[in-house]
């Protein structure tokens, strides 16, 4: 009986032969495959954002509800602002007013909108 010789392992043999492009060429191969493993319907992700939206929603009405006001926040030179809404009919950007003398800060004059009179606010002042 004669004695045959013990056979190295394939990926032993393999990486001492390879080159950088076979290299280069298995990497953009793997990339390829989880690619396409990552790949979704587009019934899968209408299910998995609409889990998303279920999980992110907030109840509008509930138990523990607190009274809320919806305010506008601006930024002028610098300095934040909150308006609540209600309070605002529009934003222009530099619409014609007449002055309105005597007037308190942040109230600077009145503008017409629509056949109304509006109070118009310089923040600048505050």
């Amino acid at each position: 009986m004669t004695r045959q010789p013990t056979p190295q392992p394939a990926a032993r043999t393999d990486r001492a032969a390879t080159t950088w492009s076979e290299l280069e060429a298995r990497i953009e191969e793997v990339g390829r495959s989880l690619a396409a493993e990552a790949t979704v319907s587009p019934e899968q992700t209408r299910l998995i954002l609409a889990r998303r939206a279920r999980a992110l929603a907030v109840p509008l009405s509930g138990e523990d509800d607190q009274p809320c006001v919806e305010l506008l926040g601006v930024e002028r030179d610098g300095r934040h602002f909150a308006l609540e809404t209600r309070f605002i009919a529009a934003i222009v950007r530099n619409p014609p007013t007449a002055p309105l003398p005597g007037a308190e800060p942040p109230v600077s004059a009145v503008a017409a909108w629509r056949g109304r009179l509006l109070t118009t606010l310089d923040l600048a002042g505050c």
